[in-house]
C-alpha cells in the first residue's frame, strides 16, 4: 500500500514538473518569436525614407519639442509621397491637433516595434482645437497627405521601415 501511494505521488510530481517545463518552454519560444518580429526604429538626421506596404515616402524628422510643436503648421501643402515623422523617446498616447494647418492629413500611429498601431484618416484643419490620439501607445507618428493611407491600403499591423535619406 505504501509503495502504491509513493508511485502515485511520484507520478503527480513528475506531471507537475513536466507541465512547468512545457510552460517555460512555450514562454521562451514566444519571446524569441516576438523579438524577431519587432524592430527598433533608429532615426538620425533631418530626413528619412519611410516604407510601408508597397510604397515609400520621403519624410522630414520631428525629433525635438520645437519641431514637434511646429509640425506641418503653416505649410501650404504636402507632396503625394512626402510626410513628417514625429519621433518620441518613449511610447505614449501623444495628442495631435490641427493648429495652423492649411490642408487635411492622414495620421499613422506607429508602435515601438515598427508596426502600424492605428490610422486616423481625413483629419481636417477646421477640427482645431480637437485633439487626436492613437488607439494604443505610439512611439512614432507619421503625418501624410489626406487620402494617402487609403490609396496605399495602410492598415494596423503593417510593418514600417525607415532609412536615412
Amino acid at each position: 500500500m505504501v509503495r502504491r501511494n509513493y508511485v502515485i505521488a511520484a507520478s503527480i510530481w513528475l506531471i507537475l514538473i513536466l507541465a512547468v517545463f512545457l510552460i517555460a518552454f512555450a514562454m521562451a519560444i514566444n519571446i524569441i518569436v516576438s523579438k524577431k518580429q519587432s524592430k527598433e526604429i533608429i532615426v538620425n538626421g533631418d530626413k528619412a525614407v519611410v516604407s510601408i506596404g508597397n510604397t515609400q515616402l520621403v519624410v522630414r524628422i520631428a525629433d525635438t519639442p520645437a519641431k514637434q510643436n511646429k509640425g506641418l503648421g503653416g505649410q501650404t501643402n504636402l507632396g503625394a509621397n512626402e510626410g513628417i515623422l514625429f519621433v518620441f523617446t518613449k511610447s505614449d498616447y501623444y495628442s495631435f491637433w490641427m493648429k495652423d494647418m492649411l490642408f487635411p492629413i492622414d495620421i499613422i500611429w506607429i508602435g515601438e516595434n515598427g508596426q502600424v498601431m492605428g490610422v486616423t484618416e481625413h483629419v481636417k484643419p477646421d477640427s482645431f482645437p480637437r485633439t487626436y490620439q492613437p488607439p494604443t501607445a505610439a512611439r512614432y507618428v507619421l503625418e501624410v497627405q489626406d487620402g494617402w493611407a487609403q490609396r496605399y491600403k495602410i492598415k494596423v499591423g503593417d510593418l514600417v521601415t525607415i532609412k536615412e535619406n
